[in-house]
């Protein structure tokens, strides 16, 4: 985490992030922006539109989502004018239909990946760790495969998490590079620049959400949360930093 540029005022930071985005446009033939339905990836979409002309977004879609992020996937794509890729383990999800899955009524790679981690069977939602590297990290890399998405950009943060602060802007993967331009924002600069600019966010915002993720694992936080993903299964924050490890964002 670089000090100086975290402590920098608004303005600084996109100018920051802007050029970081002008290096990618130049970097990458085919480029991807990751879109959650939340405000750290509104604030990158936007940012990229700015800059780049041709991109994919690409929405990671675990089944689990509240119906106010569909809802908001939607107008985003109509907002920017670009399709949105929905990146869907739907072997997975079907499977699931609220039943206990076992490794043996898969296909090939969801058992290779689920060997990887260790478990034989688990329920959606309840069992965190497979649970998200089938539906998100399985579901991410394969759909950057299929597309051929060359450099991924995604609005991870320095100060959301602790796995996060040793992160670049530009990092290194085995078929792609993830760039990360609002790495030096903080939870207020997002806000700022959503309501200098008039974006219309995702309505959960205002209903007592802080940070959002699946429906299963996200609560409404008080407002004197000391964290932004406090409303966040913690148990799930810890297997997120595992999964970033096997590729996840």
């Amino acid at each position: 985490m670089d000090k100086e540029l975290y402590e920098m005022d608004l303005d600084g930071k996109i100018d920051k992030s802007l050029k970081v985005l002008e290096e990618a446009k130049e970097k990458f033939n085919n480029i991807g922006v990751g879109f959650t339905g939340g405000k750290d990836s509104l604030t990158t979409l936007d940012l990229v539109s700015e800059v780049i002309d041709d991109f994919k977004i690409i929405f990671v879609d675990t089944g689990q989502h509240f119906d106010e992020v569909y809802d908001f996937v939607e107008k985003t794509e109509e907002r920017y004018d670009a399709p949105i890729i929905h990146a869907k383990n739907t072997e997975v999800l079907e499977k699931a239909n609220g039943t206990t899955v076992k490794k043996q009524n898969l296909g090939q790679k969801n058992q290779e990946e689920l060997e990887k981690i260790e478990w034989d069977e688990f329920e959606v939602a309840e069992d965190r760790e497979p649970c998200c590297h089938l539906l998100k990290t399985v579901a991410f890399q394969e759909t950057l495969s299929e597309i051929g998405i060359d450099g991924h950009i995604n609005g991870i943060r320095w100060d959301e998490q602790e796995s996060r602060r040793d992160e670049e802007y530009f990092s290194s993967r085995e078929d792609h590079t993830r760039v990360h331009p609002i790495l030096h924002w903080s939870e207020d600069d997002v806000w700022s620049y959503i309501k200098t600019e008039g974006l219309k966010y995702n309505p959960l915002y205002d209903k007592g959400y802080r940070s959002i993720g699946c429906k299963p694992c996200t609560n409404k936080v008080s407002e004197d949360a000391d964290h932004e993903r406090a409303g966040r299964a913690q148990d799930k924050e810890k297997v997120m930093e595992r999964l970033r490890s096997l590729g996840y964002m």
